[in-house]
């Protein structure tokens, strides 16, 4: 969906890229994977991602990850719910 509305400029655009590539929306695209375009749905909304260097992304990388905090304790093992 990333990958659709940066550079389609159309959400509505991500099933059919996804169709087109044989690849299904929920799939982790992995780097160095390229994908075949279909048309620009929205040049607007395409130049102004490309104009403030927006570049969307739903899940975190491996540099991103912050080991530690909320998102790591278990229920009832590190956070204790009472």
């Amino acid at each position: 969906m990333d990958v659709a509305i940066q550079k389609l400029g159309s959400i509505e655009t991500a099933f059919a890229l996804a169709s087109e590539n044989a690849v299904s929306i929920t799939d982790d695209l992995t780097t160095g994977s390229s994908l075949t375009l279909t048309d620009v749905q929205n040049l607007e909304v395409v130049s102004a991602y490309v104009l403030k260097s927006i570049v969307p992304a739903t899940g975190l990388s491996d540099k991103d990850t912050v080991f530690g905090g909320i998102n790591y304790m278990g229920i009832q093992l590190d956070l204790i719910v009472s």
